[in-house]
């Protein structure tokens, strides 16, 4: 009798890898190097990843680095606000964050913003002021509950880790994220995936929502661009993307903020995503 258990235990085993490799092995794959012409047209090197999630497909010009981990620099706000809600730190988006009065880098940060408005002007010392008052036990219990990886970080990084150091998240790992976010298998409260889709939001038309945050880190006098989020059609068709991008030599700078958005644009262009 206990032979036959330890068969069927096996045999359970077995099918559940199978599956699993099966399902792995389902998700198809396509390269398009078109994307890295598009991104040295805009004097870009770096990497473009999509996941048209219902399609199952994953599209990019360089695979390879799109498992190369680097700082999440400001995308890491979008788990940052999670954890301060989680924690209940912050209860709401319209919670204000108090200016206390010391210079800082941008004017607009200068003033008393909403969380909503932190996130949205992209407010590095508000999110500071956040990450200090979660503190390092509650970030480190609900980033591993929300399962966002790579982070590292002790009391005196808490409140620059994801901006240098030795934090790394890859742009799949940022999809990977995303979609348990988006489809909350990660166990948040319902206010909390509210909360998210509102502050995360940076275009509602008629053609689509864009649900996003731009990154920037400067690592060695090196800069580096993220562009991570989802964009819903209006077929409900769900496509997540992490675009991680630098600029080549000569680059004017003063495009950099919003060169991001736009490479990632081209690329939904190209695969007649969005007009």
């Amino acid at each position: 009798m206990k032979h036959f258990g330890s068969l069927v235990l096996i045999s359970i085993i077995l099918f559940y890898a199978t599956q699993a490799k099966a399902q792995q092995l389902e998700m198809a794959k396509s390269e398009n190097t078109s994307w890295t012409q598009l991104l040295d047209s805009l004097n870009l090197q770096g990497s473009i990843l999509i996941w048209d999630y219902e399609q199952n497909i994953l599209y990019s010009n360089n695979f390879d680095r799109t498992n190369e981990g680097f700082l999440p620099a400001s995308t890491f706000k979008i788990p940052n606000s999670i954890v301060a809600l989680e924690s209940g730190v912050l209860h709401s988006d319209t919670d204000q964050i108090i200016w206390q009065g010391d210079d800082r880098y941008l004017d607009v940060w200068e003033q008393n913003l909403s969380f909503r408005q932190a996130y949205q002007y992209s407010c590095v010392p508000c999110y500071q002021d956040v990450a200090l008052k979660v503190g390092v036990k509650q970030m480190r219990y609900y980033l591993e509950k929300i399962q966002y990886p790579g982070m590292v970080f002790d009391e005196e990084q808490l409140d620059r880790f994801w901006l240098e150091g030795e934090s790394k998240i890859s742009q799949m790992q940022q999809i990977e994220f995303l979609k348990k976010l988006y489809f909350n298998e990660i166990g948040l409260k319902d206010s909390t995936i509210s909360i998210m889709k509102r502050m995360m939001l940076v275009e509602d038309s008629q053609a689509n929502q864009w649900y996003a945050k731009t990154g920037w880190a400067v690592r060695q006098g090196n800069n580096l661009g993220w562009y991570v989020g989802y964009l819903i059609t209006p077929e409900n068709r769900i496509l997540f993307f992490a675009t991680n991008v630098e600029p080549m030599q000569d680059f004017d700078m003063e495009r950099f903020a919003g060169i991001r958005n736009y490479a990632t644009q081209l690329a939904f262009q190209d695969l007649k995503i969005i007009p």
